[in-house]
Parts: structure tokens; sequence; C-alpha cells
């Protein structure tokens, strides 16, 4: 749903939905460290099918608190290189 901010859409009934179904079926394991934790946090690898998150789960992966603020950091640190460094990077 692109016709709302994406801080709005994290708070939709459908996002619930969603996050919901990610931590059932993926056992609330995180996929970075494979700790199992009550605190797992579903996090959009891209965001080019948001509202349509049903149809591509793999562009969701769930993380512990620890490694979803670690991925967002480095993300940070690489996009402040600019694009010579994403592209080396591999990121998006």
């Amino acid at each position: 749903r692109s016709d709302i901010t994406y801080d709005r859409f994290l708070q939709t009934r459908y996002w619930y939905a969603i996050r919901l179904k990610v931590r059932a079926d993926r056992k609330r394991i995180c996929q970075i460290c494979s700790e199992e934790r009550p605190d797992v946090e579903v996090h959009h690898r891209i965001y080019d099918h948001r509202g349509e998150e049903y149809a591509f789960l793999s562009d969701l992966k769930l993380l512990c608190g620890r490694c979803h603020n670690t991925i967002h950091e480095v993300k940070v640190m690489v996009e402040s290189q600019g694009p010579a460094a994403r592209h080396v990077e591999g990121s998006h």
C-alpha cells in the first residue's frame, strides 16, 4: 500500500497478520543468529512488494532485535559511503 507512509503501514491489521504468520511459520527463530527468541521482528529485505507480502514472504526475514539493529546499522554505514560502496557490498 503505497498510499500511506511506511510507519502507518506498520500499524495496519494487514501487517499485524503478516507478522503473526511469519513468526509462526519460522518458529520465532532469528534467521541470522539462529536463536529462538520471543521478541523476533519481521524485517523487509526489500520494499518492492509492500502491501503484497503474503505473495512474497521470501522478501521478509525474521530477526531478533540485536540482529535487526545490526542490519540497519550496516545499511546506514554502507549508504553513507555512496553508490560505489553499495555495489561492492552487494546492497540494494
